[in-house]
C-alpha cells in the first residue's frame, strides 16, 4: 500500500546516510504523515543524515508529543544525533493526546 511505499522511501534514504541531505525537506514533510510508521521511518532516517538535517529539529520537538511512542522516541534519538544541544521537548502549546503504542 502507499503508506508502505512511503516508509520503505524513507528508509532507503536512511541507507544513504549523510549523502541523502537533499531530501530533507521530503522527510520533514514526512514527518506530519498520517501513518505512524511512516513518521517513525523518516525521524529515524533524520538521524542518520546527522547535522545537516538541523532544519528538521523543530518538527522533530513536534513528534516529541506525538501519540505512539516508538515514533516519540525515533524523534529524540534524531534530535540528539542533529544537534545535541536542541531541546528534548515538544515546543510550547503542544502536547501528547495520550500514548497509543501500536507498533
Amino acid at each position: 500500500d502507499e503508506a508502505q511505499l512511503r516508509k520503505l522511501a524513507a528508509e532507503v534514504l536512511g541507507r544513504i546516510g549523510t549523502e541523502a541531505r537533499s531530501a530533507v525537506p521530503a522527510l520533514v514533510n514526512a514527518l506530519k504523515d498520517k501513518t505512524l510508521n511512516v513518521r517513525a521511518a523518516a525521524a529515524e532516517t533524520l538521524g542518520i543524515i546527522g547535522p545537516p538535517a538541523k532544519q528538521a529539529v523543530p518538527a522533530l520537538q513536534v513528534l516529541l508529543a506525538d501519540f505512539n511512542r516508538r515514533v516519540r522516541e525515533a524523534a529524540k534519538k534524531a534530535i540528539i544525533r542533529i544537534d545535541p544541544q536542541a531541546k528534548l521537548e515538544p515546543p510550547p502549546g503542544v502536547t501528547a493526546p495520550g500514548d497509543e503504542d501500536v507498533f
